[in-house]
């Protein structure tokens, strides 16, 4: 139908309104006609002109009306047809819209249908890092609780604090400690915890760990409630974020009592010890004393050759002998790292014949050869401790000695110059004995090594010998080496490099004219009055005797006596007590004697002795030489220049040189004055009782990186006023690859601690002295 309208249309539109109008009309009047005629024809069976006209008619008629009817219909057909295709177009442009819309929708459906995809993807990894989350927030939390746990139970103190001084927390046993719960704690302040001073004290330690952003070591008791006080060491240490902002300190606390106890009680045993083996060693050297004198006194009087030899057997031995004591008492040194030596004039020619003499005796008692052999010419006179050196030697020789049962023992010494005013020596001990296996060669020097039975000589003794005598040729600036081969024999050469000097430079008794003097002598042993007696008569001396402190204060005061000798040991008092006695008597008289020491001790500083009321000290057995040098003194019976060299070559200027850095503090005293360089030594004075504390805090706290950094402070700034002593000590001090470091370091610090104060003492009076100079 609608393909009928479409083709009526067209035609319409083909033909023209009026055409298809009259075609309409003609179609009608012969479609009219038709009917009729048909009609007619089959219902009458005769047809007459009137029913063709009739249908013409009627169509004339009907025709302009019914071509108006299709004309409007056509119109409206047309109009139709616009509106339809209009509508299609639109339908068109709707299904394109639609099409569009849908493929849209079918885009955002996928992209829906992705999103919803990768919604699931995220939400199964969110669940994963949840997953992973919580286990981690758990593995956190065990590790908490675990840290917690570790925390409290600990029984050392731990807490921390903020920057403002505020308790942050704190474990069980500081909670014990200040009797408070954590939660009650967090919150304080020191104040609002201890009494007022411990907490001055916390809050100064806190304020220099969070000033200077170091840690902090120090000592404090502390009481706990039930009132018992124990010994606290604290360690403060400040702590940062994570982009480094201060954000409080960790405080630390160990309970050391016992530790603090154990350790006084091994110092205590240590002072025992010592004076255990200070007292056995005057008591042997007591008895020893009266031989090596008496000994002496009778070599030098009219005897025959063989009794002269004898007798000087006799001396050496006693001589030799004391030498053991010193081993002895070397050994307690040693273990105390204070092993001194003392540089005097010597001579050495002497020294030596006195080593040969006493090598040929023993080498005869076990008939062995011993032979001497010298390579350079020896120098008279240089400056050595003599009494060490025979220390070495004879340990030497005499090990030699042991150690070879035929054959022959030898010293050799090998003399070269060296420079400025120096000559080097070689002292090498050679034997034919056993020897030593390559093995053993570099452990033979430790402390109480023994080498091992070769099958022919057991060793025997203590083996401290070969230590002792390596440490004293190290302190004498030589070295010892050693060379051996088994069942062949073994050389050991001593290097030492020794100053050259004069015979003028050797103090010597010979040329001083002594007054007749009356002597009160206080010793308390028999023998040893008799010796001093006998030497001091021979001097010209009348000599009075006290044997106690108590009868020499009275008979000083009774008698008129030009000096006095003192023995340190006696029954009731000490020489010491005597001098600061008569120092503080009222009669000028007793104060102006002069005052000289006696001692069996070994001396290594007379300042020490001065500086407590001896003028001079003599050790024992006494020297005659030594004896006449100090009474010279004493008296002004030496030249002044001859006083003045004296003076250069005793142990006290030796030590004067080694306190300070004269070179440098006369530098700085020319260019700065001694008012602005004694400025710069009052500060060093200052500041040392800090470094000291610091580091005995450190070497209790076990930081030996933070002793050696404040050895290092101190090595500068003593070496800034010229205190040689402390500075050497401190550069020893801060060298933790020192091979003895460990055993040292105690010394060293004590050393610091005891040496600075006396040395810048020393220094004072070395600028006034200068000052008095210009």
């Amino acid at each position: 139908m609608p393909l009928l309208a479409n083709r009526v249309l067209e035609l319409t539109m083909r033909l023209g309104v009026v055409r298809f109008g009259l075609l309409i009309a003609a179609f009608e009047i012969l479609f009219s006609m038709l009917v009729t005629v048909v009609l007619r024809g089959i219902v009458v069976g005769e047809l007459h002109w009137i029913d063709y006209l009739r249908p013409v008619l009627f169509g004339l008629i009907i025709a302009p009306w019914l071509a108006l009817f299709f004309t409007y219909l056509i119109k409206q057909l047309g109009v139709s047809r616009d509106k339809l295709a209009q509508a299609h177009r639109k339908q068109q442009a709707l299904n394109a819209e639609l099409k569009r819309k849908v493929d849209e929708l079918n885009r955002e459906i996928d992209e829906r249908h992705n999103a919803e995809a990768q919604k699931q993807q995220a939400i199964r990894y969110l669940q994963r890092e949840v997953a992973e989350r919580r286990e981690t927030q758990i593995k956190l939390r065990d590790n908490a609780v675990q840290l917690r746990s570790l925390i409290d139970s600990s029984p050392d103190l731990i807490y921390y604090r903020n920057t403002e001084g505020v308790y942050s927390g704190c474990n069980v046993a500081y909670e014990q400690l200040v009797n408070m719960k954590e939660a009650d704690l967090i919150g304080l302040k020191p104040e609002d915890v201890y009494e007022e001073q411990i907490a001055e004290q916390v809050r100064i330690t806190d304020g220099k760990v969070l000033d200077d952003h170091e840690s902090l070591t120090y000592e404090q008791w502390m009481t706990y409630p039930d009132g018992h006080k124990a010994l606290f060491e604290f360690r403060k240490v400040p702590f940062a974020d994570a982009r480094g902002n201060l954000q409080g300190l960790f405080g630390f606390g160990r309970d050391i009592t016992e530790r603090k106890h154990a350790a006084n009680a091994l110092e205590q045993a240590a002072r025992d010890k010592t004076t255990f083996i200070s007292t056995i060693s005057h008591e042997l050297r007591t008895p020893l004393n009266g031989i090596v004198g008496l000994s002496r006194i009778m070599r030098d009087s009219e005897l025959s050759e063989e009794q002269h030899d004898f007798i000087n057997t006799i001396y050496l031995s006693a001589v030799t002998l004391g030498n053991i004591f010193n081993d002895i008492i070397d050994l307690d040194k040693l273990e105390r790292q204070q092993l001194e030596v003392a540089p005097v004039p010597i001579h050495l020619p002497e020294l030596i014949a006195d080593i040969r003499a006493l090598a040929t005796l023993m080498c005869r008692d076990k008939k062995l050869t011993f032979d001497y052999q010298q390579n350079g010419e020896l120098p008279a006179v240089v400056e050595i401790d003599g009494t060490r050196l025979r220390q070495v030697l004879w340990n030497l020789l005499g090990n030699a000695i042991k150690f070879t049962t035929t054959g022959q023992v030898a010293l050799a010494i090998d003399i070269r110059p060296a420079k400025h005013g120096k000559v080097d020596v070689d002292f090498s001990v050679l034997d034919t004995g056993v020897g030593i296996a390559s093995e053993e060669l570099d452990k033979i020097f430790a402390m109480y090594y023994q080498v091992s039975d070769q099958g022919k000589t057991k060793a025997v003794g203590t083996g401290i010998g070969l230590s002792v005598s390596q440490r004293l040729t190290q302190a004498m600036g030589g070295e010892i080496k050693v060379s051996s081969k088994v069942g062949k024999g073994s050389r050991f050469t001593v290097s030492l490099s020794l100053p050259v000097l004069t015979e003028d430079q050797l103090p010597g008794a010979e040329n001083i004219e002594l007054p007749a003097l009356h002597a009160l002598l206080v010793e308390d042993i028999e023998l040893n009055v008799v010796v001093a007696r006998s030497v001091l008569e021979n001097l010209g001396c009348t000599v009075d005797v006290a044997m106690n402190g108590t009868d020499a204060l009275r008979m000083a005061r009774e008698g008129d006596y030009d000096v006095l000798f003192l023995d340190i040991q006696l029954p009731d008092m000490t020489g010491f007590d005597i001098a600061e006695e008569l120092m503080n008597d009222p009669n000028p008289r007793l104060r102006d004697t002069p005052r000289i020491a006696l001692t069996a001790n070994v001396i290594r500083d007379k300042q020490e002795y001065i500086k407590r009321g001896m003028q001079d000290a003599v050790s024992k057995p006494i020297d005659v030489g030594l004896l006449t040098l100090a009474l010279g003194k004493a008296f002004d019976c030496i030249e002044e220049s001859a006083q003045q060299e004296v003076k250069v070559v005793e142990p006290v200027g030796h030590q004067e040189e080694q306190v300070l850095e004269i070179d440098f503090v006369t530098q700085m005293h020319d260019t700065l004055g001694s008012e602005l360089f004694l400025k710069s030594a009052d500060m060093f004075a200052q500041l040392m009782p800090d470094y000291v504390e610091s580091m005995r805090n450190q070497l209790l706290a076990g930081d030996d990186k933070a002793v050696a950094e404040v050895a290092h402070k101190v090595k500068g700034a003593a070496g800034s006023v010229g205190l040689r002593r402390v500075q050497k000590i401190a550069a020893q001090a801060q060298d933790l690859e020192h091979p003895a470091w460990k055993q040292n370091i105690d010394d060293w610090v004590e050393g610091m601690a005891s040496f600075y104060s006396s040395d810048l003492d020393e220094l004072r009076q070395q600028l006034l002295a200068m000052d008095e100079s210009y």
